[in-house]
């Protein structure tokens, strides 16, 4: 029963943290590494219960870009982030106040991992036609039709630099890369260097970045002229 008990206090916490960060002063608001540190203890314990994870936001950016675009009013913020866990919370307090452990049947099956799509974006000079923001948006609302949304976790990482593209890959292990930027006709991807002029990676070095997570990435989509070429290098 502990671990019920335990379980519940972590999700009530994280949905404070939440509240905090989408509807409080900035300065009262919790740390990035506060939210993802609960963020990754939660995550035995929905594998343990066999229960799908309804929070779909592993960073606190991630969610500010959904409440920015979607949920403009903060009581509908605090509404949003109370109604994500509330079947869950039913179902723990339920066995909690019964003495009930909760049934396992899914300890001897196989747990799906969630999905995990990043989105890369880079704008050297600042194309005002690049509409990364709406190309964004698109792919939320698209996630949040399908009937397993909450198996989908989008990161977003904007304005890449040369530096930051392996940490990123390393930091979030995705299984799906989407790049949205620029390409060269030498087959070269252009992100940027660190006063936000245009920087190019050969398709070559790309590859190579590729390959060490060749385990985790099942598919890199390339939204840029010219890609065809940093395509055939990344899968070669």
């Amino acid at each position: 029963m502990a671990e019920l008990t335990d379980f519940l206090g972590k999700i009530r916490n994280i949905q404070s943290l939440m509240v905090r960060a989408s509807t409080g002063p900035l300065e009262g608001r919790p740390t990035e590494n506060e939210y993802q540190e609960l963020y990754i203890k939660l995550k035995p314990y929905f594998n343990l219960f066999g229960i799908p994870n309804p929070n779909g936001f592993s960073s606190l950016d991630e969610f500010h870009g959904y409440w920015a675009a979607s949920l403009p009013h903060w009581k509908d913020r605090r509404d949003f982030i109370r109604g994500m866990y509330e079947e869950v919370e039913k179902k723990v307090s339920a066995h909690l106040k019964r003495g009930e452990p909760i049934i396992l049947e899914s300890r001897n099956k196989e747990v799906l991992e969630p999905v995990k799509i990043l989105f890369l974006t880079a704008n050297p000079g600042r194309d005002h036609q690049v509409r990364f923001d709406k190309e964004i948006r698109g792919i939320e609302h698209n996630i949040l039709r399908v009937q397993k949304k909450d198996q989908i976790i989008v990161a977003k990482k904007l304005a890449v630099r040369v530096n930051d593209l392996q940490l990123y890959l390393n930091q979030e292990r995705p299984n799906i890369v989407h790049f949205s930027g620029h390409g060269t006709e030498q087959g070269d991807i252009v992100l940027e260097d660190e006063v936000g002029n245009a920087k190019f990676v050969k398709k070559d070095a790309l590859a190579m970045i590729f390959k060490l997570l060749k385990d985790d990435i099942q598919c890199v989509v390339l939204n840029a002229c010219f890609s065809s070429e940093q395509a055939k290098a990344i899968f070669l």
